[in-house]
């Protein structure tokens, strides 16, 4: 009887350890994958994260101090021609743009700008509105995560006594720069 086995079980051994390995090798990659994944889900919402802190931080400042073109940061209404501030790189390095309170996590603090769409005063009442337009930028834990995000908010004045009273408008997503 032994004479006629020929190894076949040691065949059969070896297909299912490599099937097994095969198998194997394959879920890793798959979970090492899902692993990249939601790490860089993580890292977006870190980004959305510390952007709308830096929005909120930026309406904050202007609700409580006013708009000063004179400050960092802060811009008047650009002429037709020329392109928005928040548009060009180089407003989010240095003193173009204002630092927020960073989060904990991210690779570097957000940055904020605010523009002054328009002014107007009601000689009815003499209320003061301004129409203002805040633009954050931040990142998440890498640099690689990056979110835009802008919001527009009107800002009353009251004649005579009274305090700001500020209104967001809308609010946006934009591509990242």
């Amino acid at each position: 009887m032994r004479n006629r086995q020929h190894g076949i079980a040691l065949f059969v051994c070896l297909v299912v350890l490599l099937t097994l390995g095969v198998a194997g090798i394959s879920a890793s990659q798959s979970v090492s994958l899902e692993v990249r994944m939601a790490r860089n889900g993580h890292d977006g919402d870190l980004a959305l994260q510390a952007a709308e802190s830096a929005l909120r931080e930026g309406e904050e400042l202007v609700a409580s101090a006013g708009f000063d073109p004179a400050m960092p940061g802060f811009y008047a209404v650009p002429g037709f021609d020329a392109p928005a501030p928040w548009s060009r790189p180089e407003t989010w390095g240095g003193a173009s743009s204002r630092v927020a309170t960073s989060l904990p996590s991210v690779a570097k603090p957000p940055r904020f700008i605010v523009e002054r769409i328009a002014s107007w005063v009601n000689p009815d009442d003499g209320v003061g509105v301004e129409v203002l337009r805040v633009t954050s930028r931040a990142v998440g834990g890498t640099p690689h995560a990056r979110v835009v995000l802008q919001s527009t908010f009107a800002l009353s004045h009251p004649g005579g006594t009274g305090s700001r009273r500020a209104v967001r408008l809308s609010w946006r997503e934009l591509d990242a720069l």
